[in-house]
C-alpha cells in the first residue's frame, strides 16, 4: 500500500519540514541525517497515522493541537 506526503496533516508537515525532515517514499517515512552520526533519524508514516496526524482524521481541535504539540516535542528531543 502506498502513501503520499500529502496525506499528512498540513501542520505536521510544516513541523517536519522546519526540522529538516524529508519524505522518503521508499521507506514511507520522513528522514533526516543525524548531526552526530551518518545514520538517519526516521519518523514513519505509520506512527503519524497512529497519532491521527493524517488528513481527514476524526480528531477534534483540542486533540489535534495536543497531537501536534507531541510531534513538536518529539522532533525537538531529536535535536
Amino acid at each position: 500500500m502506498a502513501f503520499a506526503r500529502e496525506e499528512i496533516d498540513p501542520e505536521a508537515l510544516r513541523i517536519l519540514d522546519d526540522a529538516g525532515f524529508v519524505w522518503d517514499p521508499n521507506l514511507l517515512a520522513f528522514t533526516r541525517e543525524k548531526s552526530t552520526a551518518p545514520e538517519l533519524e526516521t519518523i514513519h508514516y505509520e506512527f503519524l497515522r497512529e497519532q491521527q496526524l493524517v488528513v481527514g482524521s476524526a480528531l477534534d481541535r483540542s486533540a489535534r493541537t495536543g497531537q501536534l504539540l507531541r510531534l513538536r516535542i518529539l522532533v525537538q528531543s531529536l535535536n
